[in-house]
Order: structure tokens, then C-alpha cells, then sequence
């Protein structure tokens, strides 16, 4: 990140227009997206059998946000601090019960960040039944960020099928997937390294179900050497450095330190731009005021471009993407609004043009998942169904309703809040408040009650007034023949070649969780670099 951009505060972004309330320009809600991946990544250190305790030396004061909850603490509990660079964030509670050949796993993670100044807290609950080998039996995935209402997500394995009963926002969904024999559970990965520790040079693999993911996922651990690596106590430990790598996330390897029993004291990982890192401590240490108030994670997220005129009114950029030592190819879909051009194994050329279907063929019509109410898309909700009709005024003309849809919206969402996680749509048109996510799934929904077919775009959006690119989400119709991008953020009738798409889903039932949009997004922002070549 640029010296620039380091020294912005949320104060200036916010009084410089760059989430204004009149403009409608609003970044991607990160905290839903950030803390799933992020609590993804901290399953790996979370270790719930038995290891040395590492006492943190002396830390220097500084201001901290105190948590609210009162936590009871017992002696089976085995605790763990979060840091995001220098900012302690969080920390996470384990539990380990072996009885009846079985294995449960009781698990707390707290977390609190800022977003624009204002604060964000997120607690997960995640408890885990396997068998003895560690093959997953059941699980409770439980998130809560208010004022959204808590996520559940509740599994449960019978004859190969891992029967799932959802509820989001009150509503609730059962649904089914097949799971291979011998899928294990969730933290195996700790289990197995204390029943036969690594030695360096040895690589271990399996396959884990991951419910943060709503998927399973290959898990790779390669043991690379013995270091000597500082942990809080302020001295050196002679520990095995190995590499974890999760096949959801292939680019993002996480970086584990092993003492001789198996017990992981420490993980690092890249996240936006920024170290991601955990240690063993006390309870007492783990429950101090958390310092997360400091750390504004959509600062950390922006990236610095020259600026491109005429911005969101452009009608085609030329854009040049660099990513360091990664293909971006694989990140850049192509479309009807986007074309790639590779220059070399870490450099593209992006065409991004505003849409025109006078030049255009038609695109393959979706099939009816893209029609049906789902879990955060709930077109059947009385209250969307509402806002769908006084959007509308009984137009008949499909393209006419879209862009009255998407302007009602943008008039409507006057209520910005950067606190609360993804909602779902049945949320937002009961509050209309929210981001960019909020605008892009009430729309969605909405379009799905006049049977006009619709998906969740996910990339960058361009910031104007400070010639930065920010994670954003946004909306696309499917209207005679065509995905027609629509971003209830502007309300200008469609958006211009200042958005870079990255993904897209339906958000079905039978799609992967939301969070998977989001994941090449995530990989990118570690090291993106964006030069804006052309713009007209």
C-alpha cells in the first residue's frame, strides 16, 4: 500500500465523499467475508489437546475497545489471541472432550476491527462431533453480528449425506449434499499432529469438511525445518516450521510452528496487505481489552491507481493488472463488460466497456436457479414483494423495470450502516439500511418477483475522489438476451467501465456458500497492483 493511503483516516475518507450518503458510492461490507475467511484460517492454531502455556512479556498500554461479554473459563479451555499486523483483534476459546469413542470439539472465536471508524464485533460458535478416527458425524455453526440476525448453520451425516438445516434471518432451509467415506471434521488437522508429530521432510494430506465454506476441502501440511522463532514472552523457541495449504484458498498458504508434542504455538498468514498472526496464551491474557479499535480493516483493503477520467461516466478503460509472483488470468473472468489479454505469467491487459447491446449477441439464457427465492434472496417476503410493486407501477417492459428497480433502491437505502455482516434481502427491505452488499441483494430480490433472472456480482469498484479501487458488490439482470450490470449504490441506470468484475453467483441453495465469491478477491487485495491505461 502506498505511503498515501497509509496515512488516510476514516475520518478523511468519509468527509472526502468516499462513502457519501448523496453520491451512493459504498464499499463492499467486508466484515462478513473478512471474519468467515478469517476464522477459516484460525481453525489451524486453534489446537484442543493438550499443550505448554506461552506467558506474553510486558505490552506497552494503548488504547482499547473492551469487550462486553462476561466469559466464565475452566481448566479444560485452551485459549489463543488474534493480532492483524500490530493490533490485537480477537481471541478464540477451545474446548476437547473424548468419551464413548467419539471426540467433541467446543469452539469460541470473538473478534472486534473497525470499518470506516465505526466498530464491528463478530462472535462464532462452532461445535463439532467425530468419530474416533475423525470422521465428521455432526456440527453447529452458530455467527452473530448484531443488528443482523445470527446465522445457524446445523450438519449432520447420515448413509453419505450430510443432511444441513439453515436459518438465516428467521427463515429456514433443509438441504442435502454427499460426503465421501472418510471425510473427517473440522481440526483434524490438530488431532492428527498430536497422534504422530511431523518431522521435517514429511508431507501428511486428507480431506476435511469445512462449514464456513459449506464445502469439503483437501488439506496439504508440509513439514519444512526446526528454527529458532520468537514467540510473546519475549524469547526464542526451538519449533518445526511447516506450510498448511487448503485447497479452497491454494494462494494463500499459512505458515504453522510446531513444538516436539504436535502443539501448534504459533500460525502466520498473509490477509490485505497485512500479517496475520496467533499465539498460545492464558485466558487472562486472551480476555484483556482488545486494541482491534485501532485497526480499520477497509483502509487496509484500498488500492492506488492513477486516476481515470470521466470515472463511473467512462465508457471503456484499459486497465494493465499486475500480481507479483500469481497468474492473474485465473482472478479476471471474461464477458460481455470485460476482456483479458495476457502480457505475461504475472501481468494482464483489462478491457472493461460499458455495456451496448445494439453491438452485442445475446448470452446464453441461466437456468431457473437464477428465478427462485433462496435462503438470502427471498423474493417470495412480503416486504420485498412490496418494494418490488412500488418500484415497478405495473411496467410491463422488462429493461424498464430493471432500471426503475434499481433507482428505487438507491432513492430508498438512505440508512448506510458499515457495522452489520452480509444481510439477507428479507432483512433490508424490512430496515432498508445496510452497503453495498444491502442494495445488491434487496435488487436481486426484488427483480426475481417480476421473474426477471438475476445474480450477485462481486470485484472492484472505482472511488473518485480519491483514485482508489475498494471490494464492492453490485447487481446483474438478465434482460433480452443480455446480464446487464446494475449498481443500486449509483442509481445511474446501469454502471460505466469503472467496475472490475471478479465473480458472480445465484446465491441457490445449491451454489457454494457466499463467502466462496469473495475468496479470489481476497487473495488478490494481498498484492494488487492496477495502472489505468485508457480511458474514454
Amino acid at each position: 500500500m502506498s505511503l498515501y493511503l497509509e496515512k488516510l483516516t476514516a475520518y478523511d475518507l468519509y468527509a472526502s465523499g468516499y462513502h457519501t450518503l448523496r453520491k451512493g458510492i459504498c464499499v463492499m461490507r467486508y466484515s462478513f467475508l473478512i471474519f468467515s475467511i478469517l476464522f477459516f484460517f484460525l481453525q489451524i492454531e486453534s489446537n484442543v489437546f493438550a499443550q505448554p502455556v506461552i506467558t506474553p512479556a510486558k505490552q506497552h498500554p494503548s488504547k482499547t475497545t473492551k469487550q462486553k461479554q462476561v466469559v466464565k473459563t475452566s481448566d479444560n479451555d485452551i485459549w489463543s489471541i488474534i493480532y492483524i499486523g500490530k493490533n490485537r483483534v480477537g481471541f478464540i476459546r477451545n474446548t476437547f472432550q473424548k468419551q464413548n469413542k467419539q471426540i467433541t470439539i467446543s469452539e469460541e472465536t470473538h473478534m472486534t476491527f473497525r470499518r470506516f471508524g465505526k466498530p464491528i464485533t463478530i462472535a462464532i460458535k462452532l461445535n463439532i462431533t467425530a468419530a474416533a478416527e475423525g470422521d465428521l458425524l455432526n456440527y453447529r455453526f452458530e455467527m452473530k453480528n448484531s443488528p443482523a440476525n445470527k446465522t445457524i448453520s446445523i450438519g449432520k451425516v447420515q448413509r453419505g449425506q450430510l443432511i444441513q438445516n439453515t436459518q438465516i434471518a428467521g427463515e429456514k432451509k433443509t438441504s442435502q449434499q454427499p460426503l465421501k467415506r472418510l471425510t473427517k471434521a473440522p481440526r483434524y488437522e490438530l488431532y492428527l499432529l498430536k497422534q504422530k508429530p511431523l518431522l521435517p521432510g514429511q508431507t501428511i494430506r486428507f480431506q476435511s469438511f469445512e462449514p464456513v465454506f459449506n464445502k469439503t476441502t483437501k488439506v496439504t501440511i508440509s513439514a519444512e525445518k526446526y528454527e529458532e522463532i520468537k514467540l510473546l514472552d519475549g524469547k526464542k523457541h526451538r519449533l518445526l516450521r511447516a506450510k498448511m495449504v487448503f485447497s479452497i484458498v491454494p494462494q494463500t498458504p499459512t505458515k504453522i510452528w510446531i513444538d516436539q508434542q504436535g502443539n501448534i504455538l504459533r500460525s502466520e498468514s498473509k490477509f490485505l496487505g497485512k500479517q496475520m498472526v496467533t499465539y498460545r496464551v492464558k485466558p487472562e491474557v486472551a480476555l484483556k481489552e482488545v486494541a482491534g479499535g485501532e485497526l480499520d480493516l477497509a483502509v487496509s483493503a484500498l488500492v492506488r491507481v492513477n486516476q481515470i477520467r470521466n470515472g463511473h461516466k467512462s465508457k471503456k478503460v484499459v486497465y494493465q493488472i499486475k500480481t507479483p509472483q500469481n497468474n492473474p488470468v485465473k482472478y479476471f473472468p471474461s464477458g460481455e463488460t470485460q476482456s483479458i489479454e495476457k502480457i505475461d505469467h504475472e501481468t494482464l491487459k483489462l478491457t472493461v466497456t460499458k455495456i451496448d447491446l445494439s453491438k452485442m449477441g445475446k448470452s446464453k439464457k441461466p437456468d431457473g436457479s437464477y428465478l427462485k427465492p433462496t435462503l438470502f434472496l427471498q423474493s417470495r417476503d412480503a416486504n420485498v414483494r412490496t418494494h418490488a410493486m412500488r418500484a415497478t407501477k405495473n411496467r410491463r417492459d422488462k429493461r424498464e423495470i430493471a432500471m426503475r428497480m434499481e433507482k428505487y433502491v438507491y432513492q430508498n437505502m438512505k440508512a448506510k450502516n458499515f457495522s452489520t455482516a452480509l444481510a439477507s434481502a428479507a432483512e433490508v427491505a424490512k430496515n432498508l439500511e445496510g452497503d453495498c452488499t444491502e442494495h445488491a441483494v434487496l435488487l436481486a430480490a426484488m427483480l426475481r418477483v417480476e421473474k426477471i433472472p438475476s445474480r450477485i456480482a462481486v470485484g472492484l469498484v472505482y472511488i473518485e475522489k480519491r483514485s482508489v479501487f475498494s471490494g464492492h458488490m453490485w447487481t446483474e439482470a438478465y434482460v433480452d438476451g443480455h446480464w446487464i450490470p446494475l449498481d443500486a449504490t449509483l442509481g445511474q441506470g446501469g454502471i460505466g467501465a469503472a467496475h472490475i468484475k471478479l465473480a458472480a453467483s445465484s446465491f441457490s441453495e445449491n451454489a457454494p456458500a457466499p463467502v466462496t465469491l469473495f475468496l479470489p478477491m481476497m487473495t488478490l487485495m494481498n498484492n494488487l497492483q492496477i495502472t489505468v491505461v485508457e480511458s474514454n
